[in-house]
């Protein structure tokens, strides 16, 4: 049985190729073939076209023109730059008293780096510029000013800073007891 489907269908494909290779040998001329086949006319599309568009513009005066959206308004906004505050600020440093090892002073850094007797006794303070990072050594006496505090008094291990009422005592070093 299915070997009687196969052998139909070997028969049945081969009457479609000679069928199809008869009709392409017969008709080798393929200018001649299209000649009798009628073609729709363009012509009568392209008038209808055209009535379509002239009774479209008859109506185009009572169409609504549609509003163009409007666009959110761009609003620029100013930008505050803060300046940034280098040190400690005018507030803290206006509570600055006592014993401290560090006195901060706008962008500076002032440390007692040593305390030496020659005639008179002196002091060598560092100053450590917070904003560029530089370091400068200043030798001051008693009466000096450094910066807006007064050299009060030098001590052996300290040195005592005078500013209106504010009273600073920079130590040389730390006691650990």
């Amino acid at each position: 049985m299915k070997n009687k489907m196969i052998v139909y269908g070997v028969i049945f494909a081969l009457f479609v190729l000679i069928f199809d290779l008869a009709t392409r040998v017969l008709f080798q001329d393929v200018e001649n073939v299209n000649k009798d086949i009628a073609l729709p006319s363009l012509e009568f599309q392209t008038k209808t076209a055209a009535i379509a568009k002239d009774v479209w513009s008859m109506y185009s005066q009572y169409d609504i023109a549609k509003p163009k959206p409007k666009l959110p308004e761009v609003v620029k906004k100013e930008t505050v730059s803060i300046p940034k505050v280098i040190g400690i600020g005018i507030d803290k440093e206006n509570q600055q008293n006592g014993r401290l090892n560090n006195l901060f002073f706008g962008e500076n850094k002032i440390s007692l780096s040593g305390i030496f007797s020659n005639d008179a006794r002196f002091a060598i303070v560092k100053i450590h510029n917070l904003s560029n990072k530089a370091d400068k050594l200043k030798k001051i006496q008693q009466g000096q000013m450094l910066f807006d505090y007064q050299v009060n008094q030098i001590n052996t291990k300290s040195i005592k800073l005078l500013r209106n009422a504010q009273v600073v005592e920079l130590k040389l070093f730390e006691n650990k007891s």
